[in-house]
């Protein structure tokens, strides 16, 4: 979930530009790693992220941002439970970029960033054959997904696909991770959106598309329903504008 808040934190320079894990005036957040953006263009903006995945596209509005208005000030920081950017939206945030459709009071939501299924594979596998994997053939191999990815709305998408037939074929492991490296190895495939798989094409996976899979929303931005300030209206912008 990215998030954003007006009041800046104690102490930065308006003209300073650094990236960190960590600063005092964060550390009654947990587990953060979400980018939160100022906008120093005579005020302050802050946007973040919440979630166990960073979507790529988040490295691109960065780079705009800092491109385009070097005077921004940005801090790797955020929320890991989702509950708690809920709780926190009215305390000052005007942006969040969230994996799921939240319905907040006052809030917009608009969907951001697209992506397909995809199914990973072994370097070696025979369904590379393929150029799209059909969902029969899917159901013919041994599959594996992650605990820590359950609750992602793209795992709904999934199930809509293939309905009661993957609770008898999927195994569970505890993270993505984990089931990559089943993956690599040949023992299991498994499917995810193509944009969440890219990170493992260098650890020995290899991705197929899955043939007739709908397109899915991985990001969602939220903004509240009033104007937009210029540094506001401009960092949507930037947001809407990567792919």
């Amino acid at each position: 979930m990215i998030t954003a808040c007006t009041a800046p934190p104690p102490g930065c320079s308006t003209r300073a530009f650094s990236i960190g894990t960590s600063s005092d005036w964060l550390s009654g957040y947990p587990d953060l790693w979400a980018a939160l953006l100022y906008v120093l263009a005579g005020q302050y903006e802050h946007a973040g992220a919440l979630g166990e995945w960073v979507p790529p596209q988040l490295a691109d509005v960065l780079a705009l941002q800092r491109a385009e208005e070097p005077e921004t000030h940005a801090v790797l920081a955020g929320w890991t439970d989702p509950g708690r950017g809920a709780e926190q939206r009215g305390d000052g945030f005007d942006f969040a970029l969230s994996a799921a459709a939240w319905q907040w009071p006052g809030w917009i939501c608009e969907p951001l960033w697209h992506d397909t299924l995809a199914v990973a594979v072994a370097k070696r596998s025979h369904l590379l054959a393929y150029r799209e994997v059909p969902c029969q053939e899917v159901l013919k191999q041994p599959l594996i997904c992650s605990q820590s990815t359950a609750d992602e709305p793209w795992r709904w998408t999934v199930q809509r696909v293939f309905g009661n037939a993957l609770h008898e074929r999927e195994q569970t492991v505890a993270t993505f991770d984990v089931a990559m490296t089943l993956v690599a190895a040949g023992y299991v495939i498994a499917i995810a959106p193509a944009a969440r798989l890219a990170s493992y094409l260098r650890r020995g996976i290899a991705v197929r598309p899955l043939a007739g899979a709908p397109t899915i929303v991985m990001a969602y931005l939220l903004r509240r329903d009033t104007s937009l300030s210029d540094p506001q209206a401009r960092f949507a912008r930037r947001a809407r504008l990567v792919s």
